[in-house]
């Protein structure tokens, strides 16, 4: 292939000879007298190395030079003037824009012929790259368009800087901006994870390159956002772009909906074994009570003979003492037939802040224990089984008492919940100081008969949550717990205000 040359000088005799010597080494030659006329041949046709003097009328060298870049910037200037100067040769050579400076006379006739050679080199050289950076470009820009138009959260960083290559326009806006390049450059830690120092240090970079810090496999993990507070399922992959860097391309996928959904149905399992436990326990409860309820009664009978047929002052006390720890039993298994049975419920208009004040003052020692009561107002009117209720928030004040050891605080709220027009709800929490139960635990403390407390301890081991959930269950609601070892447990308690047109109107005579 020919290769092509400009020559610009507005000296006839230089250009000519300059024409007959390239073009005795192969060169097909153009020359121009003046930067007009050297600009409009090279609009006509390009050049990859131009060689101009620098002092000429009209348009010198160096505004000529960069007229040319405006059209190529690839081209490649080689100044040659007799008016060598230091002025001339820093603006020309200034940010490189100029390939070479020489003085007239050429003395070597081949440092010439070197020089352009290599001008047409490097001229080569930023094509391919040009070229390559216009492919990678549209290459990027279809990427861009389809990553765009996914729902998925995409962004690029570099593996080695952290700063952000790309982000696509669903993370972009829930990063609070309107364009990816407001951000470009800046630390993927200072923009993602904002109030950091430093790289995070959960970083995956060096689980997705191999031990050459070339791209590896895959890394999946979840990730709770700070700003927002919503869950993301998120695959980061080490990559190669389109400038040779290894970049961390990641895509984040919300699934806030789905672990609640997760959680809601672990809760729905745990719901259904507790249920399946209470079921199979009342059953055999329920079994056990009826004879033992006969056993009793026959105990009663005989000790009410020996009464009557023992004037002994100090036997009667011991007769009275037995008889009662029978009446004792005969409740306790009162409560477990009324468990196995399900407590039928009779529902009846309930003021609950006057029902919870009434449990402080017969179920709590408010001199040993203190005791706050937060009452939102409730504007609909609520409906459930009186007793039962009752039972549910003495069984939970006996269970706070004795995990504070019958001193401490014990904080309740009632407060009015509505999720929506069809689902208004009461929600009742009890709030201890005491010792609080472990993670472990803390799933188990629903069913039946279990307990953390040592064997042979006075305090009771019974049905006492047990029982609170069946209750709360039975209403519709839910009942769940919060605590924290040492610090206390809140016990939360969430029941639906039916419709009053579902209440019987003979329950609408009967309030608390």
């Amino acid at each position: 292939m020919q290769k092509e040359l400009l020559i610009v000088d507005d000296e006839p005799r230089i250009t000519n000879s300059f024409k007959v010597l390239f073009e005795n080494r192969g060169f097909s030659i153009q020359t121009a007298s003046n930067g007009y006329d050297a600009i409009e041949i090279f609009k006509k046709h390009t050049f990859s190395v131009v060689l101009s003097d620098i002092q000429m009328d009209g348009m010198d060298g160096v505004e000529m030079m960069h007229t040319l870049h405006q059209i190529d910037p690839c081209v490649q200037i080689v100044f040659l003037t007799g008016h060598a100067s230091i002025n001339n040769a820093t603006k020309v050579l200034k940010h490189n824009s100029a390939f070479e400076y020489l003085e007239k006379p050429v003395k070597k006739m081949d440092d010439l012929y070197q020089i352009i050679q290599d001008a047409e080199h490097k001229y080569d050289r930023e094509k391919r790259l040009t070229i390559k950076k216009e492919q990678n470009q549209k290459e990027f820009d279809i990427c861009t368009g389809v990553f765009d138009s996914m729902e998925t959260m995409i962004y690029v960083a570099d593996t080695q800087t952290f700063e952000l290559i790309y982000t696509n326009k669903k993370l972009t806006k829930a990063l609070g901006y309107n364009d990816w390049r407001e951000i470009k450059d800046r630390k993927c830690w200072q923009v993602i994870h904002q109030g950091q120092t430093g790289p995070c240090a959960f970083c995956t970079n060096k689980r997705i390159l191999n031990g050459h810090g070339d791209p590896g496999k895959p890394y999946e993990w979840e990730f709770h956002s700070p700003l927002n507070h919503r869950w993301y399922n998120i695959i980061d992959k080490a990559v190669k772009w389109y400038d040779d860097r290894v970049v961390k391309l990641g895509t984040a996928l919300d699934i806030t909906e789905k672990k609640e959904q997760d959680r809601l149905f672990r809760k729905f399992e745990k719901a259904i074994e507790t249920s399946k436990k209470l079921e199979s326990l009342g059953t055999l409860a329920g079994g056990i009570a009826h004879d033992f309820n006969n056993t009793l009664s026959s105990i009663v009978g005989n000790i009410n003979l020996a009464q009557l047929s023992c004037p002994d002052n100090e036997i009667q006390k011991y007769l009275h003492a037995a008889e009662q720890g029978v009446m004792q039993a005969k409740k306790i298994s009162s409560e477990l037939i009324g468990f196995a049975s399900g407590y039928h419920s009779i529902k009846i208009k309930i003021d609950v802040e006057r029902l919870i004040k009434q449990s402080v003052e017969k179920h709590l020692d408010q001199k040993k224990i203190t005791c706050s009561f937060e009452n939102e107002s409730i504007p609909d009117s609520f409906y459930a089984d009186l007793n039962q209720l009752r039972l549910v928030i003495k069984n939970i004040f006996k269970n706070s008492e004795e995990a504070m050891g019958g001193r401490g605080q014990i904080n309740i709220a009632v407060k009015y919940l509505r999720y929506s027009m069809r689902d208004p709800k009461i929600a009742i929490s009890i709030c201890d100081s005491g010792c609080g139960i472990s993670k472990h635990n803390l799933d188990m403390i629903f069913n039946p008969y279990f307990t953390t407390k040592p064997l042979g301890s006075m305090k009771s081991t019974g049905l006492g949550l047990s029982h609170a959930w069946a209750i709360i269950t039975r209403h519709g609601g839910e009942i769940f717990a919060e605590s924290t070892v040492n610090k206390g447990t809140t016990i939360h308690i969430h029941l639906p205000i039916a419709n009053e047109k579902s209440i019987d109107l003979n329950q609408k005579l009967h309030t608390i």
